[in-house]
């Protein structure tokens, strides 16, 4: 019946529902003085901005560098302190706001 009726309307086929889950990956995440830490990500594709857990933070020895304001899911705006650390992951590494 759903074939047909979108036939009908000039569908040329059913949709394709993927399944999708939570995916991590591992990597390494230095600090300015070379403090290092090895740590799991999850996984964001829509992420701009990384998350370290404040304990990781303090080890490799990270200080505010800025402020930055976010825009919530809600149209709400809130500031926070972002540092930068130096990131390596399978697919590359580079320096990356935190």
């Amino acid at each position: 019946m759903w074939q047909r009726e979108n036939k009908k309307i000039g569908a040329c086929h059913k949709p394709e529902v993927k399944n999708l889950g939570i995916t991590y990956i591992e990597g390494k995440v230095t600090g300015p003085t070379g403090k290092e830490e090895q740590l799991r990500f999850l996984v964001d594709g829509g992420a701009t901005y990384s998350l370290l857990p404040m304990e990781i933070w303090e080890r490799i020895e990270l200080s505010p560098k800025r402020e930055h304001v976010f825009m919530l899911a809600d149209g709400s705006s809130v500031t926070r302190k972002v540092s930068e650390c130096y990131i390596v992951l399978p697919q590359g590494e580079g320096y990356i706001p935190q």
